[in-house]
Order: structure tokens, then sequence, then C-alpha cells
């Protein structure tokens, strides 16, 4: 039932299709190759499954992005940094 519910997950995220059997064997890979990390960066959770430095991934603002924990770092960091230049920018106008 797990791998029917990572199915549909993976569809919701990706829309692609994945059977159900492969999640089941993925489960197994992922077990015997490293140990799932995660960590809350700002505010948004940065998730490794497989142990391997470039594989860590982080849904953000409603999309998945992927590459080396610091890569996701610094994406997030310099969206939230353009974010309060415009924030700021408003305030101003409104002045």
């Amino acid at each position: 039932m797990t791998a029917v519910k990572k199915s549909i997950d993976w569809w919701c995220d990706t829309a692609s299709i994945i059977d159900p059997k492969e999640f089941a064997s993925l489960g197994q890979r992922v077990q015997q190759t490293g140990v799932a990390k995660s960590e809350v960066f700002n505010g948004y959770t940065i998730q490794n499954d497989t142990g391997q430095p470039n594989s860590w991934y982080c849904m953000f603002n409603g999309k998945l992005i992927k590459g080396s924990k610091a890569a996701i770092q610094r994406h997030i960091e310099a969206y939230l940094v353009a974010k309060q230049k415009a924030m700021q920018a408003q305030q101003q106008k409104k002045q």
C-alpha cells in the first residue's frame, strides 16, 4: 500500500506514472545505499533520501528543486533577499 501512495504522490509532483512495484524495489535500494537526512533551512525542508552529496531536494514555492545542499540553500537565500528588497521598494512607493 505504501508503494501505491508513493506512486500517487509521484504523479502529483511530476505528472508521470511509475508502477508501484518500482517504488518497492527502490525502497530496498535506498536502505542499502545510505541514510536519509532532512534539514530545515529558513522554513524550507531540504531532504536527502540516498546519502549522496548531490541528491538533495526541496519543495520550493510549489516546485521540486534538486541538487547539492549548498546550491539549494543559495537558491532559497537569493529568493528571500529578492523578496525582501521587493517588499522594501513597495513600502517606499507608499510613502
